[in-house]
């Protein structure tokens, strides 16, 4: 694994902020620029396709939706049990990783523009010229449907990263434990402070 994915899994949100700023470019795309796929599909195609697209976006969300109900039952025990008895800087980390994913999943969670939905668009798609509206519609349900879905990936990347402090924490403390009742070197005395 390279360094640089090694900081991007560590630190999450300047990745997902670049990820980001690409799609907003994307959204400006006019149906002259798009790719060719879209414009060789036939209109059925295409209407196929913003379907799925469609209930794409809806599967996203319920996973994010997922996430955050078991993110929320997981703090609950965790708190209740020996949160209060983490060193202060590792708290902090579990705070950066925790406001990420909640403050992200929840914007997830809410309202957004649905393409290729509703009154106006299907009067549009019944006149004759109606292949460059439907292949925008179907482009930029797609790129909704990516922004949700990079949503979705940095939620589990900080829950998938808070587990593992936890866990090597939990496993460091116990450790610890242990090695308390023999000859403590200094370097064990360092890590020691460091977390504890």
């Amino acid at each position: 694994m390279r360094l640089s994915r090694i900081i991007n899994e560590i630190l999450i949100l300047p990745d997902f902020l670049s990820a980001n700023k690409k799609l907003k470019k994307k959204e400006k795309i006019t149906y002259k620029k798009l790719p060719s796929e879209y414009k060789s599909l036939a209109k059925k195609h295409l209407l196929e396709r913003i379907k799925e697209e469609h209930k794409r976006v809806e599967d996203i969300i319920e996973k994010t939706y997922k996430i955050l109900t078991f993110s929320g039952v997981f703090f609950t025990i965790i708190s209740l049990s020996w949160l209060d008895t983490v060193n202060f800087g590792i708290q902090i980390i579990l705070l950066y990783y925790a406001v990420i994913m909640v403050f992200l999943g929840i914007y997830s969670l809410s309202t957004y523009q649905k393409y290729g939905y509703g009154t106006y668009f299907k009067f549009l798609s019944l006149k004759r010229k109606s292949q460059e509206i439907i292949a925008n519609n179907l482009y930029q349900m797609e790129i909704l449907c990516i922004s949700k879905s990079n949503i979705n990936s940095i939620c589990f990347m900080c829950l998938r990263n808070i587990v593992i402090i936890l866990t090597i924490y939990y496993l460091y403390s116990k450790l610890l434990a242990l090695l308390n009742q023999h000859t403590i070197t200094p370097l064990q005395n360092y890590i020691s402070d460091f977390l504890c």
